[in-house]
């Protein structure tokens, strides 16, 4: 079973993808499309999965690296 530990190290992971690669669009929404993705399998896998907190993580790591360029 995932843990909290896993969902942020795959959320992590996406941020870094979609970082690289924030000035091509279509690469971005890929990103996004892949998170949309994992996320609607991980709701389905566990009811204590937190979607919101998943997908604001990935924004949250992905603003952060914008502010600091």
């Amino acid at each position: 079973s995932m843990t909290k530990k896993h969902y942020e190290a795959i959320a992590d992971a996406i941020s870094r993808e979609a970082r690289m690669w924030h000035s091509d669009s279509k690469y971005a929404f890929v990103c996004q499309n892949i998170a949309d993705s994992l996320a609607d399998y991980f709701c389905k896998d566990n009811p204590l999965f937190n979607r919101v907190k998943f997908m604001q993580r990935i924004s949250d790591n992905i603003a952060k690296t914008k502010s600091q360029t």
